[in-house]
């Protein structure tokens, strides 16, 4: 059974008919049972919207040989095959960028350095789609590094590629479009190597797209900075005590700090204003702010600290932070594990 996700509008445009002229050779096929066209419902096409036809491949093919045959124009099958081509790896590309985006949000598959981005082992073989092959894509750069291949010269450091921790490579844009390319030429299925050639193509723009954003990132920071503490209104998130009162400066924290998960630093989910005292207190338990935190580090400073920071008669704030707390947990876990 073909897969139907070609719109009317885009085969209508790929045939060069209108929609309405689509609709009618569409309608013609359901006219007569007995003649050899047809359409059939769950294979050719699916109903869309509005009385709309949502095509297959197979579909889009009944529909060019009945023009062929009717219109006399015979390269036009070709010429579909050709735009069907075209259109699937668009679709694979679009898949790359989205892989290229997910990867690069697992921690320390992402380094920026000098304003580009240099992906890890793990995420450059999820997207190459050679599993857990790290033997594959070390062969890969070494042969390029030796090669002598006017096509793809061998990678510069600090540019194409960087040598991290336990001596691996991480790529960047650059040096994983010719890892792409040379992996492409050595592949020996089909499939596999037109794998290689979409990221090559759609990678490096994907990467171009975090390196901007992340360009981008301290401003985007303090702006949700300013709004955390703009919601707070002068208040201390943690203990609810008044800014105009106790006349303490009031500091954004990271629950999950900024170095280490870079990727929630401009989430607000991610941030509590806190009064200034407790903010330095915190930190100075944790043995330094150069020491990365957590938000499980968070719940056993209030857990160990609560007498203090809770006082009797404001003991249903315990509860309120516990609740924002729980909160901000369901929705960046999933993003750091």
């Amino acid at each position: 059974m073909g897969k139907c996700n070609i719109t009317d509008k885009e085969l209508a445009g790929a045939l060069d008919i209108s929609v309405g002229r689509l609709t009618d050779i569409c309608d013609f096929f359901d006219a007569d049972p007995n003649d050899d066209w047809v359409l059939i419902t769950g294979i050719h096409f699916e109903w869309g919207p509005y009385g709309s036809r949502v095509f297959s491949a197979e579909g889009a093919v009944e529909i060019c040989n009945y023009l062929e045959e009717n219109q006399k124009e015979r390269p036009l099958l070709q010429r579909w095959k050709r735009w069907l081509l075209q259109r699937d790896r668009r679709l694979k590309g679009l898949m790359v960028a989205k892989h290229v985006q997910e990867i690069s949000q697992l921690k320390g598959q992402i380094i920026f350095r000098n304003g580009r981005a240099f992906l890890g082992p793990r995420a450059c073989r999820e997207v190459l789609g050679l599993g857990k092959r790290q033997d594959i894509l070390n062969r890969t750069f070494q042969e390029i590094q030796r090669s002598e291949n006017i096509e793809i010269e061998p990678l510069k450091i600090d540019i194409d590629f960087f040598i991290h921790e336990a001596n691996s490579q991480y790529f960047s844009q650059s040096g994983l479009a010719s890892v792409s390319k040379h992996l492409g030429k050595r592949l020996t299925q089909k499939h596999r190597q037109e794998w290689a050639k979409v990221v090559a193509d759609y990678a490096p723009p994907a990467l171009e797209a975090i390196e901007k954003h992340e360009a981008d990132r301290a401003k985007r920071i303090k702006r949700a900075m300013d709004r955390v503490r703009s919601y707070a209104k002068g208040r201390c998130q943690l203990t609810n005590r008044r800014q105009s009162v106790e006349k303490f400066d009031l500091e954004v924290h990271h629950l999950f700090d900024k170095n280490t998960y870079p990727h929630l630093a401009d989430m607000e989910a991610n941030l509590i204003a806190i009064a200034s005292d407790i903010h330095t207190h915190f930190h100075k338990w944790m043995g330094g702010s150069h020491v990365t935190c957590t938000i499980e580090d968070m719940e056993r400073y209030i857990e160990e600290f609560g007498n203090s920071l809770f006082s009797e008669e404001n003991v249903d704030q315990a509860t309120k932070v516990a609740i924002i707390l729980s909160n901000s947990k369901r929705i960046l876990k999933p993003l750091v594990e």
